[in-house]
């Protein structure tokens, strides 16, 4: 009987260990670690981040395959955000900050925060410095240091929060610590970050809070919904002031998309159309006729031939008058393009990755680390770019599409018909060499010192020749000249010895000469 006892708890400890919550409202997310639930012992949720989900990636909770969660009140849960996680919900976390707010994307929309300086929506509760002296102030706190205990809001601005000789402690922000956890998340470099352990802990006493929302400090478009229950688990009647904000709409995936990892961005930045979208065996009919890879065919080289194409069609936009507007857009598209690249190598070849690092040693690998900062970096700073835009472009239509399909049109033309123009020349330059080449063939070349010789007009050649008959005289025949008179019939006579000629006026009267002494009888040289 007791065996029987200890076995159906080993299972009930399986089943539990291994629940997977849906991560909706009729199934929300449960601590999957933790106690009691009190300030020292509280519940646990494992935090970390899929990459691969969106263009940012999204928030993802241990045991729970979806973005809403749920909590009691009066109870205290620790968001933990721990480097040394397991994969997916360790290093991950690096440059995703985890912030907590009444609305979605609440620091980034300039909403209320779950902080003992902002009052809950609908809440009759004092707003007092001291969140921990009023029994309905409520604040999400957070926490770093090596071991994971060290307040970051606790003391008073600039202060240290643990000895001086900590260096990856970091420094209070005289508030709840949001500051300077994000802080240590977006600056810090992954070989500080990495030293810490970091976590938030939440504890809702307002006895009006329904919900509210976690979301990233550094991105927009991750944001999750909170459910708050009472003390003893039933559902709250009363709902706050805030109401309920609209999640992001998740964005399908292909299978390319799920293959390399990349997607298409979530509607916060209004792009529809992942790399996969645009071209996939790069034929005649695709967006994009040109790879950037040769040798042989990967999956690799596929994904990141897909990723380059979407950067080269993203950037594709036109520029209305603002240089930093058009300077932004498409600096948006080279970041995605490096996010994209980096995701496909991790989600294919994390092996190799790993293996790199290796090699490398513990001291000077950098491989991973490089690659999940230009993840979460490249897409922290697509969305501080978007922002900016959307305030400062005074053009900017909520509803208008990242990809410019207008511009990308109007360049796919004007390349078409260079190319069309460039194979026409092409085509003209042949006909007209190969004419010329005829022409030359038939009408002579030029001789060796640049003087242009007739093709029917032999060279004469300065050799000795054979000797005439002696009874015949020979009459030197001058090259037909047109203009030039006929040479004189007589006989030649040869010169007398001693005799000076004039100089010859041309070159013509040289070489009659010249030819005269060489065919003259040789009687009369003795």
């Amino acid at each position: 009987m007791n065996r029987l006892l200890v076995l159906l708890g080993l299972l009930a400890l399986c089943s539990s260990a291994l629940a997977q919550w849906q991560g909706t409202d009729e199934d929300p997310c449960q601590p999957s670690g933790g106690g009691s639930g009190s300030d020292s012992d509280p519940y646990i949720f494992k935090v970390g981040v899929d990459f691969y989900s969106s263009t940012t990636g999204y928030f993802q909770y241990e045991n729970c395959n979806g973005p809403v969660v749920k909590i009691n009140a009066d109870t205290t849960y620790m968001f933990l955000q721990d480097p040394d996680g397991a994969e997916g919900y360790g290093m991950e976390n690096h440059g995703y900050p985890l912030g907590f707010g009444y609305y979605a994307d609440a620091s980034h929309e300039g909403k209320e925060q779950l902080s003992f300086l902002e009052k809950p929506p609908g809440s009759t509760a004092a707003v007092s410095e001291d969140c921990r002296s009023d029994e309905d102030c409520q604040t999400a706190e957070y926490y770093g240091g090596e071991d994971g205990d060290e307040e970051l809001g606790d003391g008073d601005l600039g202060d240290l929060i643990a000895d001086s000789n900590d260096q990856y402690a970091g420094v209070s922000d005289g508030e709840t610590g949001s500051k300077s956890y994000k802080r240590q998340f977006t600056v810090w470099g992954m070989e500080y970050w990495k030293k810490n352990k970091y976590n938030v802990r939440v504890k809702i006493l307002d006895p009006i809070t329904t919900e509210f929302y976690y979301y990233s400090m550094s991105h927009t478009g991750m944001s999750g919904k909170i459910i708050v229950a009472n003390s003893d688990g039933s559902a709250r009647t009363t709902a706050n002031g805030a109401g309920t904000s609209t999640l992001p709409t998740r964005p399908g995936r292909s299978s390319l998309d799920n293959t390399c990892g990349f997607a298409p961005a979530s509607d916060w930045i209004k792009d529809d159309m992942g790399p996969s979208d645009l071209n996939g065996d790069f034929g005649i009919t695709s967006k994009c006729t040109s790879r950037t890879t040769c040798g042989s065919d990967s999956q690799l080289t596929e994904c990141l031939d897909n990723a380059h194409c979407y950067a080269d069609r993203s950037m594709r936009v036109e520029h209305t008058g603002s240089n930093m507007i058009t300077f932004m857009r498409q600096l948006i598209a080279l970041d995605m393009e490096r996010a994209n690249m980096a995701k496909a190598m991790l989600k294919l070849h994390n092996s190799d990755v790993s293996d790199a690092d290796s090699k490398l040693g513990s001291d000077k690998a950098f491989v991973k680390d490089m690659l999940y900062e230009m993840i979460s970096k490249g897409t922290s700073h697509v969305t501080m770019m978007h922002e900016y835009i959307k305030d400062h472009d005074s053009e900017f239509n909520d509803d208008e599409n990242v990809q410019n399909e207008d511009c990308q049109s109007d360049l796919g033309v004007n390349r078409l018909l260079w190319l069309l123009y460039g194979g026409i020349g092409f085509a003209i330059g042949l006909v007209a060499t190969a004419i010329c080449c005829c022409a030359y063939n038939a009408g002579g070349k030029k001789a060796d010192n640049g003087v242009y010789q007739p093709p029917a007009q032999a060279t004469i050649q300065k050799t000795e020749p054979a000797p005439p008959p002696p009874q015949q005289e020979q009459v030197y025949q001058p090259p037909m000249q047109p203009q030039a008179p006929p040479p004189p019939q007589q006989p030649i006579q040869p010169p007398m010895v001693g005799e000076v000629f004039g100089q010859p006026s041309n070159g013509y009267e040289m070489q009659y000469m010249q030819e005269a002494d060489l065919n003259a009888p040789k009687a009369y040289a003795a």
